[in-house]
């Protein structure tokens, strides 16, 4: 069986994202928490979102509040169409 995509994880352990914030967090602008003191312009994933998209890939979250967040990103191998 040949592998034809490649899946990364990106991961961390902080604060998570709710429920109710996630079919956002790949929106322009969007920033799951506006009172925080955060630099940044909430153009990130929806950045990562269009290059990867792009290039014939998918990117997709799951988190739990508390517990962090991953982040995955699904390429097609060099040369797959």
């Amino acid at each position: 069986m040949e592998i034809d995509r490649v899946i990364v994880e990106i991961k961390d352990t902080g604060q998570g994202v709710a429920k109710e914030a996630f079919p956002f967090i790949f929106d322009r602008l969007y920033r799951v928490d506006p009172s925080r003191n955060i630099q940044g312009s909430g153009l990130g994933l929806a950045i990562a979102r269009r290059i990867i998209e792009e290039h014939g890939g998918q990117i997709w979250a799951q988190s739990e509040k508390g517990k962090g967040i991953s982040i995955f990103i699904s390429l097609k191998k060099d040369g797959q169409e």
